[in-house]
């Protein structure tokens, strides 16, 4: 799938490190992970994904989502 913002694609963290490392300054971030084996591996994932950054990054989690081709529409 294609990843954009409202300014350009997102590319890859390990091919545009630079663009996509946190700084102090960073004040909004977006995690995707990708399942090829349906989305009950997701709901564990993102929970552990969310407690990590709460704990070691004091983040707000605002939002998560499980978004499939089904309900894009």
């Amino acid at each position: 799938p294609l990843l954009r913002d409202e300014s350009a694609p997102i590319g890859s963290p390990v091919f545009q490190s630079g663009q996509a490392a946190p700084t102090t300054e960073t004040a909004n971030t977006v995690t995707i992970i990708y399942s090829f084996s349906g989305t009950t591996p997701l709901e564990k994932q993102m929970s552990d994904a969310t407690t990590i950054l709460q704990t070691h990054t004091q983040a707000i989690i605002e939002d998560t989502r499980i978004i499939t081709a089904e309900s894009r529409g």
